[in-house]
């Protein structure tokens, strides 16, 4: 994990593909990743993107609407752990 980058973590793999597919359509540079270990829920799906994105992915990534998101996170590198954004 890049300590710039910021998670997307989902419990249903079709709501992470729709929500990549969203940031890939409004050409916010993302990926799809397993989950970490700590933060695997259900599919094990997350959507990594760059944090200085992370403004551009709320306002068009279509979370809200999405039952199986679990949130946005990042790790913390002092802390040697992830925290919920």
């Amino acid at each position: 994990m890049h300590t710039e980058d910021y998670l997307a973590v989902f419990r249903s793999r079709q709501q992470a593909t729709a929500f990549w597919m969203n940031l890939q359509n409004a050409k916010i540079e993302s990926v799809m990743i397993s989950s970490p270990a700590p933060l695997s829920r259900g599919c094990g799906i997350s959507v990594r993107f760059d944090r200085a994105a992370f403004d551009q992915v709320r306002r068009v990534g279509g979370w809200q609407r999405m039952s199986a998101f679990d949130g946005f996170f990042y790790y913390d590198v002092k802390l040697r752990r992830y925290l919920r954004l």
